[in-house]
């Protein structure tokens, strides 16, 4: 995962990482994440105890529950679980999220996305992918 990781991300590419990052002891998931590319933003997850510990706090730009981003006049809402409704839903913000594998399946309309890596055969999701799958959860107002 490491390998795939870097083969995506460049050194001063941003990275949103929605939570369960490491099940391993602290100064494993240190070790990791030292090889990882990029400046990386994290969400905290369920299984976040040792990602989140004061010995990696300088590997990310910051820690958060949750985190509001607008990029390209997209708003986005981030979060490690998926939600059903969040800011700006019904105005077209997108709701990206991880936490659940691949066990929640995609609703047209809702512009809700899972980006854990499970569902991704393992890499890392760039916003061009992400862009390109919400296309597919856009509902057609025509008959």
């Amino acid at each position: 995962m490491i390998e795939r990781w870097n083969e995506k991300v460049g050194a001063k590419d941003h990275v949103y990482y929605l939570g369960d990052f490491s099940h391993h002891k602290t100064d494993r998931t240190r070790e990791i994440l030292d090889q990882l590319k990029g400046r990386i933003y994290f969400i905290k997850g369920n299984h976040d105890r040792s990602a989140t510990r004061t010995i990696c706090h300088d590997r990310y730009e910051w820690i958060k529950d949750y985190h509001y981003l607008k990029i390209e006049d997209i708003e986005i809402a981030l979060m490690h679980y998926c939600l059903r409704i969040w800011d700006k839903k019904h105005h077209g913000s997108w709701h990206l999220f991880g936490h659940s594998h691949s066990n929640l399946k995609e609703v047209k309309g809702e512009m809700a996305l899972n980006v854990g890596v499970d569902c991704w055969d393992f890499y890392p999701v760039s916003l061009e992918e992400v862009k390109e799958r919400m296309q597919k959860f856009i509902v057609s107002e025509d008959p």
